[in-house]
Order: C-alpha cells, then structure tokens, then sequence
C-alpha cells in the first residue's frame, strides 16, 4: 500500500488517469479535497508526513491512515488564506 498525495490545476479526474496510465498496477482515486492554496497544502501534508515517504509524492500506508489529516491540514490552509487575503477585504 502506498499513496500518492499532491494536487493538481488539472480537473482531478484527468490528472488521475494519467497517473494510472503510467503505472503497471490498478490505482484507485480516494478522495480530492479543495483547498485555497493548494502549493502551501501540499508542501505541508508532504512534511507531516515526511516518515512515510517512498519516493516524491508516494507514501507508504492506506488512504484511511491519511485522510484525517490531509482534511485537517487542507482546511486549516484554506482558513489562513481566507483570514489573510479575503477577510480584509469583505469588510471594506
């Protein structure tokens, strides 16, 4: 069992074909989550999970050891950027 956690500007559907047309095994899409800033996102969940990395963006383990935490991470992300660069300006 291995991962693979990044993002994508492609539609993710599109994206994971072209993951699983590359690979010599069946590849299952577990989940895509939205973020505000999907770079910061993915550079965070990647450091969280940094003991767990095989080789670039795959990671040994289950998509339910996972997803709690990529949910998590995503929405604090998405809560800063919102904080940072869109709260200001809504009460202009």
């Amino acid at each position: 069992g291995v991962c693979k956690i990044g993002f994508t500007r492609q539609v993710p559907s599109k994206r994971f074909e072209s993951v699983d047309a590359k690979l010599p095994v069946d590849v299952v899409l577990h989940g895509v989550y939205e973020t505000l800033d999907p770079p910061k996102t993915e550079k965070l969940i990647h450091a969280h999970f940094a003991e767990l990395r095989k080789r670039g963006e795959w990671f040994a383990g289950k998509p339910e050891d996972f997803e709690r935490d990529v949910r998590r991470i995503a929405a604090e992300v998405s809560k800063a950027f919102y904080d940072e660069n869109i709260a200001p300006f809504e009460t202009a």
